[in-house]
């Protein structure tokens, strides 16, 4: 059965130098709790401690670093770095965080952040202080309190500030421009990511040229200018290889990828994906993983292949089920949903877009709300209840406008246009 035209699921790849933080005690005992859940899985040929030490405290430098496991040994690491009164050595506490956040294993990061920025914040040491906040922000960002995320980075931006350092500056400024572009404020991000662009040269930082290059190009690209868009994130994946940042180059061509299934070229759209996939898998990074596996499904489903882009969901769903990445499950739920309404199984996907919908509201995902309001729209279109249809349609309009969206808009109009001469035409609405 031919697809509905419908509002997609897809989800991007941003970047940014450094990672994001927040200020809840932990107690010790939780935080190994964290850690060390999998014994049974204990590989007894790695040495935990030299793992640990082999991770560099500075997160752009463990970038490409593809981390072992579980850590399953990590409660007798930390328990080693303890002093007399029982204070976990801070550096440690920070490499395990940076481990589990290129792991995409935020939930379980969060522990070891929290107290490593406490302790920071008591002996008064600002860079790691900003490092933790950097931390935060990321993992925040990335199970979706995107709120809680923006007061991290702002108080981050102003240490920056205060510390004279413009490149963890420009940092700040590009993560923030993030918030801002998933919250809908496009014009306030895009000054962000320029005001960025302006330091990271003015410093000679390449990889956060490459950062704020990809994150303009993905303005232009929910601005509907697909063009601009593969030219700003082009720039930035030539940056990425002369740099040779694995994962900056796997997280531009997942985003080069999506572009082309947005330019309705779904197999140049799927080769980018697929080898951004192999290079995120192989180093370990679970959130990239899902993003991978959904924006894989959906050029599965641009080429008539649901039954494999059901698979690429489901799985993507569980990991993200599994790590707490809320805006991408809804996504993938949504995704599911709409390779239901391509069969006509309109209870189903009505159930998979409305739990979306939930989701996107809760973490204030403006472009996934206009989308799924959009996709429920069309569940009632096909049912034939035209005003609930419109209702829906319409609110999905409003919220492209007040945020100067574009993605979408041409079908939603041209649906509002058909919906409206079908009931000018005389049929009545169920």
């Amino acid at each position: 059965m031919k697809a509905i035209n419908s509002q997609t699921g897809e989800t991007r790849n941003w970047f940014w130098s450094g990672v994001e933080c927040g200020m809840l005690i932990v107690s010790i005992v939780g935080i190994m709790g964290l850690a060390c859940s999998t014994k049974e899985k204990q590989d007894t040929s790695v040495d935990p401690r030299s793992v640990l030490d082999s991770i560099p405290l500075d997160l752009d430098s463990a970038a490409d670093l593809s981390v072992p496991g579980e850590f399953d040994d990590l409660e007798a690491v930390i328990r080693d770095s303890m002093d007399g009164g029982n204070r976990i050595d801070t550096d440690d506490l920070n490499r395990v965080g940076n481990a589990l956040v290129l792991q995409g294993k935020y939930k379980k990061a969060v522990g070891f952040v929290e107290v490593a920025l406490n302790q920071s914040s008591q002996a008064g040491d600002t860079t790691r202080v900003l490092g933790s906040m950097d931390r935060m922000g990321l993992i925040l960002f990335s199970i979706g309190d995107l709120d809680k995320a923006l007061e991290y980075r702002t108080d981050a931006l102003l240490l920056a500030r205060s510390l004279g350092n413009k490149e963890r500056e420009a940092a700040q400024l590009n993560a923030i421009g993030v918030i801002l572009q998933i919250q809908g404020a496009l014009v306030e991000a895009l000054q962000n990511f320029q005001d960025g662009l302006e330091l990271v040269r003015e410093v000679g930082s390449r990889i956060g040229e490459a950062n704020c290059l990809s994150n303009i190009g993905l303005i232009y690209q929910d601005q509907g200018d697909m063009d601009e868009a593969l030219k700003y994130q082009e720039q930035a994946l030539e940056l990425a290889r002369e740099i040779g940042s694995r994962r900056a180059v796997a997280d531009l061509l997942g985003n080069i990828g999506v572009i082309h299934l947005a330019r309705a070229e779904p197999d140049e759209g799927l080769r980018h994906l697929k080898e951004a996939l192999e290079i995120h898998t192989e180093l370990g990074d679970r959130e990239r993983e899902a993003i991978g596996l959904g924006n894989i499904g959906l050029a599965y489903r641009a080429t008539g292949k649901p039954e494999a882009a059901l698979e690429n969901f489901c799985k993507a769903v569980e990991i993200c089920r599994e790590e707490g990445l809320r805006r991408q499950e809804g996504s993938n739920l949504a995704s599911i949903g709409l390779i239901h309404l391509d069969r006509r199984e309109l209870n189903t996907a009505q159930h998979y877009l409305v739990q979306a919908l939930g989701i996107h509201r809760e973490v204030g995902f403006r472009q996934g709300e206009a989308n799924q309001l959009a996709n429920i729209g069309l569940v009632h279109r096909v049912r034939g209840k035209r005003d609930l249809a419109l209702g829906y349609l319409n609110d999905a309009l409003a919220i492209l406008d007040t945020c100067g969206l574009a993605h979408g808009r041409g079908w939603i109009e041209k649906a509002i246009a058909e919906i409206e001469a079908e009931q000018k035409g005389g049929s009545a609405t169920p």
